[in-house]
């Protein structure tokens, strides 16, 4: 995973291609294809909503990579780990959380929430005006093989 934070700040970064075989080689009950979550949200001034969820299909476990997105306005984010607990220790600043689709915010490993499961979001307004967010998660759907 050191290979997609090296370029951050000196070009675009996007996902490179992940050392598996999307195919479901010998040994793999699974094959894999990008896919990202697209999560949008209206705030009103100052709100603060701290049980929102981007759920995941039925299909496919999803493992988190990278997350960028667009807003309105200010806000702070955090997120929640496959057990639910917070990745960060408090929410932070959408500046230093939320990337762009040129430069996406990268996780340190890849998070798999399981098929049917859900990413916890908790989005708190710091604009003091209605503020539209959109966040982009970017992964890797792993489907199932046909058995």
């Amino acid at each position: 995973m050191h290979r997609f934070l090296a370029g951050l700040g000196e070009s675009s970064v996007v996902p490179g291609a992940l050392p598996h075989d999307n195919q479901g080689g010998p040994g793999q009950d699974y094959y894999e294809e990008d896919k990202i979550i697209v999560f949008t949200k209206a705030l009103t001034a100052s709100q603060a909503l701290a049980d929102l969820s981007a759920f995941i299909d039925k299909t496919y476990d999803f493992v988190f990579l990278a997350v960028a997105g667009t807003s309105t306005g200010a806000y702070q984010v955090s997120f929640r780990d496959p057990g639910g607990r917070e990745i960060y220790s408090s929410p932070t600043s959408n500046v230093n959380a939320v990337g762009t689709g040129q430069f996406p915010v990268p996780f340190s490993h890849g998070m798999v929430f399981p098929a049917g499961g859900k990413i916890g979001i908790t989005l708190i307004d710091t604009s003091a005006a209605p503020n539209t967010v959109e966040l982009c998660l970017i992964g890797v759907a792993r489907y199932p093989l046909a058995q």
